[in-house]
């Protein structure tokens, strides 16, 4: 949708606020547009307008169950704390990859849940796993919030250079 790639831009940028004022509008004119509710709702995820941000997720699952969503739900779940329920999603996931209804299921996915749940290891393995099936989500490790809490961690780091992100200037601290 036309205003997909400027809304990445502005949230990945921490203009969450214009960010949210774009996939408004894309929600606006695309209601039934699974990737703009899904964008919405990572946009209030990063302002911690948590109620918003499932109102989205489920849109958005309702429209096309997607491991991606399926995952961001999970980290939302775990970031407010209801752990079960993010091992719930974890154990969803888990299951339609195993009954076939998901072909592909990037590590990146499981990485995401087990980061808002504080199980880095986890979550670097998985990471791994996605730089593996060269998953092209790794190109948002240094600027989707969601992954904030491990970037000072050394294999983070490494992964970050095995992926060939450049840092801007004000991250040049983080090696």
């Amino acid at each position: 949708f036309p205003t997909r790639r400027s809304s990445d831009l502005y949230l990945f940028a921490g203009k969450t606020d214009r960010a949210i004022e774009l996939c408004k509008k894309a929600v606006k004119f695309y209601p039934d547009l699974a990737p703009a509710h899904n964008l919405l709702g990572v946009a209030y995820e990063a302002i911690k307008d948590y109620d918003n941000a499932l109102t989205h997720y489920a849109k958005s699952l309702d429209l096309e169950l997607a491991p991606a969503t399926l995952a961001f739900l999970g980290h939302l779940y775990a970031t407010m704390g209801d752990r079960e329920s993010a091992l719930e999603v974890v154990n969803k996931i888990d299951a339609l990859y195993k009954a076939g209804t998901f072909s592909y299921l990037p590590g990146y996915c499981l990485a995401l849940i087990n980061a808002g749940m504080g199980n880095w290891k986890e979550s670097l393995a998985e990471l791994e796993r996605a730089y593996s099936q060269h998953c092209d989500w790794l190109i948002h490790l240094l600027v989707d919030p969601r992954w904030a809490p491990l970037r000072n961690m050394r294999e983070f780091r490494a992964l970050v250079d095995k992926v060939g992100i450049p840092l801007a200037p004000d991250q040049s601290g983080l090696r």
